[in-house]
């Protein structure tokens, strides 16, 4: 499922030219780390050069809390420096709720 989608966001940048960048709201757990066994995903290194590239991100984690930084931090343990460089990118958000 996760893969469609990651198709579907290729798509989008292949078929549209907007003149505004599209937004993109990104969550860690579940999505580029595993929920069980704390773990990277396999298309997350991928993923993570693709979306900031391409995409106005947005973290949508509690792990931000207004400051990209702590997200970043609580990354430090899953990607090596030339992914976190990329993920400093995403722009912060404060997201207290969660998503389930």
């Amino acid at each position: 499922m996760v893969r469609f989608r990651i198709g579907i966001l290729l798509l989008i940048c292949l078929l549209m030219k907007p003149k505004l960048p599209i937004k993109l709201y990104l969550d860690i757990d579940g999505v580029l780390v595993t929920t069980k066994n704390s773990k990277t995903k396999n298309f997350s290194k991928p993923f993570i050069k693709f979306v900031t590239e391409k995409f106005d991100c947005y973290w949508l984690t509690t792990h931000c809390k207004g400051e990209a930084s702590t997200a970043i931090k609580y990354l430090t343990k899953y990607f090596p420096m030339v992914y976190l460089n990329m993920l400093k990118k995403i722009k912060p958000t404060n997201w207290d709720t969660l998503k389930t």
